[in-house]
């Protein structure tokens, strides 16, 4: 599991003092939630049913828990300079486990969400949104251009 290799390069972090090879994280714990949202894309999510979806739920949040508070790992899930050690710059296993549980959630909400999205308002009042940010973003557009070639 990515998570498992996520905690051995953060172990050799540690003992070795050599904070570069935390960066390698970069690619596994960033990869690890890129593989998720191709899990949920393809469904194979689905095939592990509710039952499934609260494993993964349950598996991220109990490797958070024991990552902050046995584990060497700060609370804090943001980039901070408070602490000997940071957990998003550069990513630790404690990243990896946020996500999974996330994920869990979100897999375990999908069908109340569905039902609330699949009525009239809700559904208008998102796409109005979407389509005003589309807007917003296409009509900055010229700007960044400018700013860019500057």
């Amino acid at each position: 599991m990515r998570q498992d290799t996520a905690r051995a390069v953060d172990a050799v972090r540690v003992v070795s003092d050599l904070d570069a090879i935390g960066y390698l994280n970069g690619v596994i714990v960033f990869g690890f939630v890129h593989q998720l949202g191709y899990f949920y894309r393809d469904k194979s999510v689905d095939r592990r049913g509710r039952r499934g979806h609260l494993a993964i739920a349950a598996a991220g949040l109990a490797a958070l828990v024991t990552l902050t508070t046995i584990g060497p790992y700060p609370t804090s899930m943001v980039a901070t300079d408070s602490t000997a050690i940071s957990n998003l710059n550069p990513p630790t296993a404690a990243i990896a486990a946020l996500p999974m549980f996330q994920h869990g959630l979100l897999l375990l909400a999908r069908p109340v969400i569905t039902r609330w999205l699949e009525r009239r308002g809700p559904w208008k009042a998102g796409d109005r949104r979407q389509r005003d940010c589309k807007k917003s973003s296409i009509g900055k557009l010229p700007e960044r251009v400018e700013a860019t070639l500057r």
